[in-house]
């Protein structure tokens, strides 16, 4: 498998090598990982230092069912954070059989432009609007929004009706949220894992050649949100932008709901572990520099 770096500043095609650290990532796993590595949190998201990469899933282009994910990932300037969307289709396959593992879009063309619609009456979460999961019906979907990395994203840790106190909802979320970006570095559809986990693992275990088990996929998928809220903490998101608009504590949902069942300070703690982390490992390497 090999890289395909596209330069818009020289207008140049390589073809590379994948580095050690990238090797058995795909999907939103490699895009994630590689922004957090190579984008500068505080650069212009329109800008030359940002990349824009298309990634396959790393079981995408096998023989293995609903693998044909392809992810787009970069800094958003919409949320102003990292950001991964996915699409179906048959372009994460004819890339995988093509022995691509990413496309890798840099620099900046000599003529662009930018078509921008804004509506101030739809609600959002990090500049992202929502899906059609209204977070009073559906509370543990607003713990979703709200503390994803990606904004108002409902695939990035969908939890459906999960009901209960504020604990067992950041627990639910946190830990569909972990699912899923494993999931997606699989490029794997999140409506197409009815064969089970067990034959998934062993499907993952036979492409990579090593052992691959459920301890593994939460390994994965917390090494991944590691990596974004990193690369978000660093790009200047603070607690004022995982919340929720206003609206969901204001406004009741006519005619069986309320507002929310939490205040928004309640929220702050489902990856209150993973910053503790991020911030103490930055202290060492400011005191290892000193």
């Amino acid at each position: 498998m090999k890289f395909l770096r596209v330069n818009l500043t020289t207008s140049l095609i390589a073809e590379e090598q994948i580095p050690e650290r990238y090797v058995g990532l795909g999907g939103r796993g490699l895009t994630s990982i590689m922004i957090n590595d190579q984008v500068p949190a505080d650069c212009d998201p329109l800008g030359e230092e940002n990349l824009l990469i298309f990634a396959p899933g790393f079981l995408s282009g096998t023989p293995l069912a609903n693998t044909g994910r392809l992810s787009i990932g970069a800094k958003s300037p919409l949320t102003g954070g990292i950001k991964e969307s996915n699409v179906g289709g048959a372009m994460a396959a004819a890339l995988s059989r093509q022995g691509i593992r990413a496309v890798i879009v840099e620099g900046k063309a000599p003529e662009n432009a930018l078509y921008h619609l804004n509506h101030s009456r739809v609600p959002t979460i990090k500049g992202q609007s929502i899906a059609g999961y209204d977070p009073r019906a559906m509370p543990g979907m607003g713990v979703t929004y709200a503390t994803s990395p990606m904004g108002g994203d409902h695939t990035a840790g969908f939890v459906g009706a999960a009901s209960g106190s504020i604990d067992t909802l950041r627990n639910a979320s946190k830990s569909s949220q972990v699912h899923m970006a494993a999931t997606d570095s699989m490029g794997l559809c999140m409506f197409a894992q009815s064969g089970g986990m067990d034959n998934l693992f062993r499907a993952i275990s036979a492409l990579a050649g090593k052992p691959f088990d459920s301890q593994t996929w939460q390994q994965l998928g917390t090494r991944i949100l590691t990596a974004e809220i990193d690369f978000n903490r660093r790009a200047g998101l603070t607690n004022k932008d995982h919340r929720l608009p206003d609206m969901f504590h204001q406004e009741s949902l006519s005619p069986h709901y309320g507002t929310v069942p939490y205040p928004e300070n309640d929220l702050h703690g489902t990856f209150a572990a993973i910053r503790q982390t991020l911030i103490k490992n930055e202290e060492n390497r400011t005191l290892h520099r000193l």
